[in-house]
């Protein structure tokens, strides 16, 4: 069985970065995010299925230059 999804959702986000680890910019500050993405479930029996999938957040406010994309893989097991 082949089971795609998508997904969409929002939140919250707060960053305090500073010094190399943020380059040339302090990044201190909160907002809200949207996340949208999708993926699919490969099943090999009802329990257990193999897993791909890509997620973008797209951050607001004081966090808006910290947008990230996901890319994720792995193996779930349902129970």
């Amino acid at each position: 069985l082949i089971q795609p999804y998508a997904l969409f959702g929002g939140g919250y986000m707060g960053s305090d970065l500073s010094g190399a680890d943020a380059g040339d910019r302090d990044y201190d500050g909160d907002g809200g995010f949207g996340r949208v993405g999708g993926g699919v479930e490969f099943y090999f029996w009802p329990f257990l299925a193999l897993d791909a999938g890509v997620t973008y957040v797209i951050p607001a406010g004081d966090v808006g230059d910290l947008d990230v994309l996901s890319i994720h893989w792995g193996a779930l097991y349902r129970f």
